[in-house]
């Protein structure tokens, strides 16, 4: 792992930015007007019909004003992880199912970081507000009844699309880093008829080396060993004071249930969320996620079920804008 990918410019100077909450807009612009595949991405989801602005939007700076600091930061993590990775091979790791499941993930815990008191629609509004998200109205009936970031503490301005955006990215460093160790773990997880989840896999077979820890080794070779540091490395063991790990844990269960990876797997919680049994699936959810005091199992099934249906069409969206 000495050889990894270096992190990328647009995404070091958008990082940065994000950090600081009162960060000029001006600044974002002038980072991304000057990258163009990221220009192009942005301003393709500004017009993409799920967004629901009602005009062509042709400028990069309407387009980041609209889509709003949360959003912009989580599509260039994304973008960035897809493309540090490109020359990943190894035999049954598809790069593009990877980034979509991550994709997934961050804006799911976007869309659950989302104040339920949020303003009113409007098309000069700024999209990081729950009445913009594009979700149904009993969808957001259903958030706003749970009122997620009140009980998690969010503080404004946490980056929960980059950090869900980031989650997994241990999964790519390994199969980078180690050919050849990926389809032992699909081989480990087929022997065991897809019962178990890739963390038990590679705690089986790896030598002591998981997807959190190489994860967490890659932000700090990139120095973002902060906030998105710990997400990545305790997001399948959450501390419920840790708000925004434990945001992402959630998401995860989304990201499992709309895209998950590797899809060969076929993951069961899409079926125990439907049946409303997630305890039959606890191996896959996050460690001690059915007996803590902030979310109980039906409110995790209904916040999954409720805005399932946008993750995954804001993740086909962000396909094409690439493609």
């Amino acid at each position: 792992m000495t050889k990894l990918p270096p992190l990328p410019q647009v995404y070091e100077k958008i990082s940065a930015l994000a950090r600081d909450q009162k960060s000029d807009m001006k600044k974002w612009i002038e980072v991304i007007e000057v990258e163009p595949m990221t220009c192009a991405t942005i301003l393709r989801h500004a017009n993409s019909s799920p967004m629901g602005f009602k005009a062509e939007i042709t400028g990069i700076d309407r387009a980041i004003v609209l889509l709003g600091k949360n959003t912009v930061s989580g599509l260039v993590a994304g973008e960035a992880v897809r493309q540090s990775f490109t020359a990943v091979q190894d035999m049954g790791f598809k790069l593009e199912e990877f980034w979509l499941h991550n994709v997934a993930v961050g804006y799911a815990a976007h869309l659950l970081s989302l104040a339920v008191d949020g303003g009113k629609k409007g098309r000069g509004a700024q999209a990081d507000t729950l009445a913009n998200s594009g979700l149904a109205e009993e969808a957001m009936d259903i958030l706003r009844g749970i009122d997620l970031p009140s009980r998690l503490k969010l503080p404004p301005g946490s980056p929960c699309f980059a950090a869900g955006a980031m989650h997994d990215i241990g999964k790519v460093v390994m199969a980078h880093s180690y050919p050849g160790l990926f389809p032992v773990l699909l081989q480990e997880m087929e022997a065991k008829e897809w019962s178990i989840p890739m963390l038990a896999a590679e705690q089986a077979v790896a030598g002591g080396l998981t997807h959190p820890i190489a994860g967490e080794i890659l932000l700090r070779n990139w120095g973002l060993a902060g906030q998105l540091g710990s997400v990545v490395l305790s997001h399948h063991t959450p501390d419920p004071d840790d708000g925004l790990t434990f945001l992402v844990g959630i998401a995860d269960v989304v990201g499992q249930v709309a895209l998950p990876f590797p899809r060969v797997a076929s993951s069961p919680v899409a079926a125990a969320v439907e049946a409303g049994d997630l305890a039959r699936v606890k191996q896959f959810l996050p460690e001690g996620f059915l007996d803590q005091p902030l979310l109980n199992a039906k409110e995790l099934a209904s916040l999954v079920t409720a805005i399932r249906p946008r993750v995954v069409q804001f993740v086909e969206e962000t396909r094409r804008s690439v493609s």
